[in-house]
């Protein structure tokens, strides 16, 4: 990666973070999915989960994945 590849990511990363809290987000995740906090790991969500969190946060289905991906509540192989 290139300095400017990491800088990349990483703004991403921040900007994820700030527009999707993991607090609110995870609220939101137990109230929908009806799950405790600790069951949210590598799952399997539906396209229109993901749809309800970029309406909510007012993000893009892929910084929603994003977000969803570096909270490890989804990974590449999911969530479609």
């Amino acid at each position: 990666m290139t300095d400017t590849d990491i800088h990349e990511w990483q703004a991403n990363r921040l900007a994820a973070a700030l527009l999707v809290p993991r607090k609110t987000l995870f609220t939101f995740l137990q109230t929908e999915l009806m799950v405790e906090a600790n069951k949210l790991y590598l799952l399997d969500v539906s396209d229109q989960l993901i749809e309800k969190i970029s309406d909510l946060y007012f993000v893009s289905k892929e910084m929603a994945k994003r977000r969803l991906r570096d909270l490890e509540i989804i990974n590449d192989y999911f969530g479609g």
